[in-house]
């Protein structure tokens, strides 16, 4: 009996609250029901996202791994490896400082970013660069590397 109240309660409200939307959307002054519900859905998203410190939000690191690595690895390896592996990437190289920051992000390849126009001109790989790539699953770019620091 008491399910049976919730689930009629329910059915009825969700109907007057589709009726109103529909209402409103032959009004002109919104857009269909599935759109308004995604917006509510997208809106809620975000919001509890905002509220998660434990939410991975993409950084630099993610972008410039995607654009140079992601561009030489094309064909061979599927989006969905290149993602993962750029997430990676992206997580563990906020652990890196200085030299070995530099390196492993020189080891993606050459990319377009400005910032970044040395990477072709060669580098030496560092020991800790390294197990970065090797845990992400990256395999460096071979235009004049050399392993340093690695036994």
């Amino acid at each position: 009996m008491r399910f049976s109240l919730v689930l009629f309660s329910t059915v009825l409200a969700a109907g007057a609250l589709g009726g109103v939307a529909s209402h409103l959307s032959a009004t002109g002054q919104l857009g269909t029901v599935e759109a308004l519900v995604a917006d509510a859905k997208s809106s809620l998203r975000d919001t509890m996202r905002e509220m998660d410190s434990s939410y991975y939000r993409r950084g630099k690191a993610y972008a410039t791994c995607a654009e140079a690595y992601g561009n030489r690895m094309a064909g061979i390896k599927a989006n969905a490896e290149i993602t993962l592996s750029c997430e990676c990437f992206d997580k563990a190289i906020v652990n890196l400082g200085g030299h070995d920051r530099d390196t492993a992000l020189m080891a993606l390849g050459p990319s377009n970013d400005a910032t970044e126009a040395t990477s072709g001109i060669g580098f030496t790989l560092t020991a800790e660069a390294g197990r970065l790539l090797r845990r992400c699953e990256i395999e460096p770019w071979r235009g004049n590397t050399a392993l340093r620091g690695s036994q």
